[in-house]
């Protein structure tokens, strides 16, 4: 089922093993992704994973508000916005919910900054509940 069909989300740090793996949990419910972080190939590896699985990505390297010009233009606006940097501080969720927020409709913006020591498909299935369709109109801000 397509819980997340017509939906934009962007993962910060998408190049990374919990990134990735909720880049590819979102996209494999319909989701289209668009990654963002440091390491250009690292991101391209993600999104080359995302459309050998049918579904769309686009990569930006640079932060969320790159990436989140870029999610508008090529997708619409932005519905999902995730943090899932290691190195991800109090200030770096204020920034990527605040970035997220004015990029959408307000109430929509779901932030999820997972903490150090996690599994990376434990973390994509808890992300892609909580951005499923029926928890639309959510912030939620998670710290594992």
């Amino acid at each position: 089922m397509k819980t997340l069909a017509g939906k934009v989300a962007i993962i910060e740090g998408g190049g990374g093993p919990i990134g990735r793996a909720v880049a590819l949990a979102l996209a494999a419910r319909g989701a289209s992704v668009v990654v963002c972080g440091p390491e250009e190939r690292a991101l391209g590896e993600t999104v080359g994973e995302i459309a050998y699985g049918g579904g769309k990505a686009r990569h930006v390297v640079g932060d969320l508000a790159a990436a989140t010009a870029r999610a508008a233009e090529v997708f619409g606006p932005v519905d999902v916005a995730i943090a899932t940097r290691a190195d991800c501080t109090l200030p770096d969720v204020a920034r990527t919910v605040v970035v997220a927020a004015t990029a959408t409709p307000a109430g929509k913006t779901n932030a999820v900054v997972p903490g150090p020591d996690v599994d990376p498909d434990d973390v994509a299935e808890l992300v892609a509940f909580v951005c499923a369709a029926r928890m639309k109109g959510r912030r939620i801000a998670l710290d594992t």
